[in-house]
């Protein structure tokens, strides 16, 4: 936990020095930087499990006998640590996910100008999003529900 505290600490030093690269900037993030953050949230999950195992599921442990204070306060970050990731992922992912969802069903696809021929799942020259394999649909088509010409605001 004292790693994780540190790289929390240092996290624009460690993308400026280490990644090379400035949140401030206008450029693309770079695979390094999403590596880094992939690698930090892998490293913070098994903190975290790590923490429930040994607070919440340790029954009568003798650390909560021979330490108590330690057992207090690693408690207390396992719960912090807990309510901050049922924020992260109630407050924010799963409304994200629940207004693209209700967005694409109910006609907005944000590649539809861009798709020159209808069912064919080329834009521009590449194959877009919502393409077609088979009878999977990865998005709806396009053109079988659109929502009426200035429905939806860009």
């Amino acid at each position: 936990a004292s790693f994780q505290l540190v790289l929390d600490v240092f996290r624009a030093d460690i993308m400026k020095w280490m990644c090379r690269w400035r949140s401030d900037s206008r450029q693309r993030i770079p695979p390094r930087v999403i590596l880094y953050n992939m690698g930090y949230l892998v490293y913070a999950m098994l903190v975290l499990r790590l923490g429930i195992r040994s607070v919440y599921r340790s029954g009568d442990s003798i650390c909560s006998n021979t330490a108590p204070e330690f057992f207090f306060a690693t408690f207390i970050f396992v719960s912090l640590s807990l309510a901050a990731w049922a924020t992260i992922i109630l407050g924010y992912l799963v409304p994200f996910c629940f207004v693209a969802v209700l967005l694409t069903r109910n006609g907005y696809f944000p590649n539809a100008e861009t798709t020159s021929t209808p069912g064919t799942g080329v834009a521009g020259g590449g194959p877009r999003v919502g393409m077609r394999i088979g009878t999977i649909v990865s998005f709806p088509n396009t053109y079988s529900n659109p929502a009426p010409p200035g429905c939806v605001d860009r």
